[in-house]
């Protein structure tokens, strides 16, 4: 696949240059304020020019829960939210524009307004601002939204591979914390140490989890033994981050598959005519 810049990105990119120096002679305080726009004018380009790419590095940094590790530096966990539900939202509306919209009438992003209008007719937590309430609405049926796009397999395939890396990247990213004293990998919790990284253990291991269901779809539809080494590091991350339920729901998903879905040799978990084959989801295709 070959990969080109449009000619009107090649003007925009001249004008913005022109612009920048102009600004630099006639006025150079104003410079300063103008210099962010460059860098931020590149990323939407890139965005919009790889949406894929660009969904599965923002699904990779909000796994490291940046509004925790960050919050602890700049002290704004709340902007920092704001910025990543605003750049999840900013992604949806690039790949609807790129791919295209479809329907699906099952997608669990219609279950939040429900939600939220039995939340106000029961009464809601005291203290909580509509605006607040809203904002959290939005954020929690943001990532559900992309069921209503054309996704492309590409799309589909690194998002799936960056859900499965998710605890790695964690684990990873929270050593480089850890090394430069930002933040401890493990913490007391409950009279025990629990493993964290860059997030907090009980985020860690609804990740981890995640991954785990992941890893076990992909084993079902297409068996590899890399697979297995990961499903297994994850059982180990779990444990180390001493969250019992995601651990026994772990566990059991695993034991039911590994009971209903039949395995010969070597590594099948699905043969032909199996009663989970149907159940494997398989990446839509533009169209």
């Amino acid at each position: 696949m070959k990969y080109y810049l449009p000619a009107a990105w090649l003007i925009l990119a001249c004008l913005s240059a022109s612009i920048g120096l102009a600004l630099a002679w006639f006025t150079p305080a104003w410079l300063l304020y103008a210099l962010p726009l460059a860098p931020a004018a590149v990323a939407l380009a890139l965005t919009a020019r790889f949406p894929a790419q660009a969904t599965a590095l923002w699904l990779g940094l909000l796994a490291t829960c940046p509004e925790m590790w960050l919050g602890d530096i700049i002290r704004q966990t709340s902007a920092i939210i704001d910025l990543d539900k605003a750049a999840g939202l900013l992604l949806l509306v690039f790949c609807l524009f790129r791919y295209g919209a479809r329907w699906d009438g099952f997608n669990p992003c219609l279950a939040f307004p429900f939600m939220w209008v039995a939340g106000y007719v029961h009464g809601v937590w005291p203290g909580l601002i509509w605006s607040d309430s809203l904002r959290s609405l939005i954020g929690s049926m943001a990532p559900f939204a992309f069921s209503f796009v054309r996704l492309p397999p590409v799309w589909c395939r690194l998002v799936i591979r960056t859900t499965i890396a998710s605890p790695i990247i964690i684990l990873g990213f929270g050593g480089i914390l850890a090394s430069a004293g930002l933040r401890p990998l493990y913490g007391f919790e409950t009279g025990a140490l629990r493993l964290g990284a860059s997030t907090l253990p009980a985020f860690l291991a609804g990740f981890t989890l995640i991954s785990l269901y992941a890893l076990l779809v992909e084993q079902v539809r297409r068996p590899r033994f890399g697979l297995l080494v990961l499903l297994a590091g994850d059982i180990l991350i779990l444990l180390a981050t001493g969250a019992r339920a995601p651990l026994a729901i772990g566990l059991g998903l695993i034991l039911l598959v590994t009971i209903t879905v039949p395995h010969p040799p070597p590594l099948s978990w699905r043969p032909p005519g199996s009663a989970l084959s149907v159940c494997s989801p398989l990446p839509s295709r533009a169209t």
